[in-house]
C-alpha cells in the first residue's frame, strides 16, 4: 500500500472523506450525530467550510482523515468555544486558537503510523496558520497517548452532544521544552517555526495547578497509584479486592484521573463507551432514570465502580451516573481490558469476579435505599 498523504480541496475528494467519516463513526462506530446524511452515507458538518481536511489516500480512496479549524472560523456561540473554554484563552486573539477533530482511520491501519501522520500534518498546518494553542478532546483511555503527545488537560472532563463523556485537551504548539520532555512527535516539527517562551509561562501561570499528567502510563504506575490513594480510596475500590502490587500496577497500567463536578452526568443511559470507574472520592447516583420511582437511583461513594456492564463487553451504557458532590475517580478503558484478557487472563477473571460482586452490592444498596423510601 503506497499511501499518500495530502490536503483536499477537490468537492469530489471531499465527499469521499465525508463517506469514510460515515463508514468510521456512524457504521462502525454506532454514532448518532445529527448531521449525518443517513441517505448518502456521509457525515459533514457546518465546520467543514472553514476547515483544512487532510487526509491519506491510498489511489483515490481516503483511508484516514483529520480536520483543523481555525479559531477565526469558531465563533462566541458555539459548542466549541464552550467545551473547551476559549474564554479562558481570551488573552490571545482568534487566531491563535485552533481545533483538531475527526481524526479517523481505517480498521486495518490502526496501529500503523497513519494517525501520527496525519496529526504531523494537523501540527504543521496549525503552525502556518498561526496556531498557538491547538485543541482537541478524546476518550478517557486515550488521554496517556495524547498526553505523551505534548497535550495537557486544563479542565474537568465535559459531555460532547455526539459522542458522551470526553476529555478537552490543548497543546501549546511552541513549547519546545516540554514538547521535547515528552518525546513528543512533534518536538523535531516545532523547530522548524519560532518559539515565544512567553506563551509557555502564560499558560503555566493560568493553569499550571490543573495541567498536571493524569495517568498512570505517563506518571508511571508506582507514582500514581501514591498520588491518588490520599485517604485509603483506592486501595478500598472492591473491583481492587484482593490484588498485590504487582497485580494492581497490571491493572492500573492505563488509568486514568477524574474530577466531576457536582451534578454532572458522567455517563447517559444509551453512551457508547467501555470505560470503568473507581470512585475515590466522593459519591454518584447510579439508575436508569434517576427521576423515576418504579427504578429509584443508587447512591455509591469511595470503593465503588460504575460503568461495569460497557467495560466488560456491553454495546452502550445501562445506567445514567450523576455525581451527587465533587467526585474523584480513576477510569479503565475497555480496550485495557481486553489487553489484560490477552495477557493475564487469571488476573482478568478476579476482576470480572470482583466487578460481579461490587455489582450485587450495589443492588443490595439499591433494594436498602428503596425499603428506606
Amino acid at each position: 500500500m503506497n499511501l499518500v498523504f495530502r490536503e483536499v480541496t477537490e468537492a469530489q475528494e471531499r465527499d469521499a472523506v465525508a463517506r469514510l467519516r460515515y463508514r468510521i463513526h456512524v457504521a462502525e462506530l454506532g454514532k448518532r450525530p445529527a448531521d449525518a446524511d443517513h441517505v448518502r452515507e456521509m457525515l459533514v458538518d457546518a465546520h467543514d467550510l472553514d476547515s483544512v481536511l487532510l487526509a491519506a489516500f491510498d489511489g483515490e480512496a481516503p483511508v484516514g482523515t483529520v480536520r483543523l479549524t481555525p479559531g477565526t472560523a469558531i465563533t462566541p456561540d458555539s459548542a466549541w468555544w464552550r467545551f473547551y473554554q476559549f474564554d479562558e484563552f481570551r488573552d490571545y486573539g482568534d487566531g491563535a486558537r485552533s481545533v483538531t477533530s475527526r481524526l479517523m482511520v481505517l480498521p486495518e491501519l490502526r496501529g500503523t503510523l497513519v494517525a501520527a501522520q496525519l496529526l504531523a500534518m494537523a501540527y504543521q498546518r496549525g503552525r502556518e496558520l498561526g496556531t498557538v494553542f491547538n485543541f482537541m478532546h478524546c476518550a478517557p483511555g486515550l488521554v496517556a497517548i495524547h498526553e505523551q503527545m505534548g497535550f495537557r488537560r486544563y479542565t474537568n472532563g465535559a459531555r460532547d452532544p455526539e459522542v458522551g463523556y470526553r476529555i478537552p485537551m490543548v497543546l501549546v504548539a511552541d513549547d519546545r521544552s516540554y514538547l521535547s520532555s515528552q518525546r513528543s512527535p512533534f518536538a523535531g516539527l516545532s523547530l522548524k517555526y519560532s518559539s515565544d517562551p512567553r506563551n509557555a509561562a502564560w499558560f503555566m501561570q493560568r493553569f499550571g495547578t490543573r495541567c498536571g499528567l493524569s495517568t498512570a502510563r505517563t506518571l508511571g504506575v508506582a507514582r500514581f497509584v501514591e498520588l491518588n490513594a490520599e485517604g485509603g480510596g483506592q486501595n478500598r475500590s472492591r473491583a481492587l479486592t484482593g490484588l498485590d502490587d504487582n497485580e494492581l500496577a497490571v491493572v492500573l497500567e492505563s488509568a486514568v484521573l477524574h474530577q466531576f463536578e457536582p451534578q454532572f452526568r458522567v455517563l447517559k443511559r444509551g453512551d457508547r463507551g467501555g470505560d470503568l470507574f473507581l470512585i475515590l472520592q466522593g459519591e454518584v447516583t447510579v439508575g436508569a432514570n434517576a427521576s423515576s420511582t418504579h427504578s429509584p437511583a443508587a447512591v455509591i461513594g469511595p470503593g465503588d465502580s460504575f460503568g461495569e456492564y460497557a467495560y466488560l463487553g456491553g454495546n452502550t451504557c445501562g445506567a445514567n451516573v450523576t455525581a451527587l458532590a465533587a467526585v474523584t475517580a480513576i477510569s479503565l478503558s475497555q480496550e485495557s481490558f481486553g489487553k489484560l484478557q490477552r495477557k493475564h487472563p487469571a488476573l482478568a477473571f478476579r476482576l470480572v469476579l470482583n466487578l460481579a460482586l461490587a455489582a450485587s452490592h450495589r443492588f443490595e444498596i439499591t433494594h436498602l435505599q428503596e425499603l428506606a423510601a
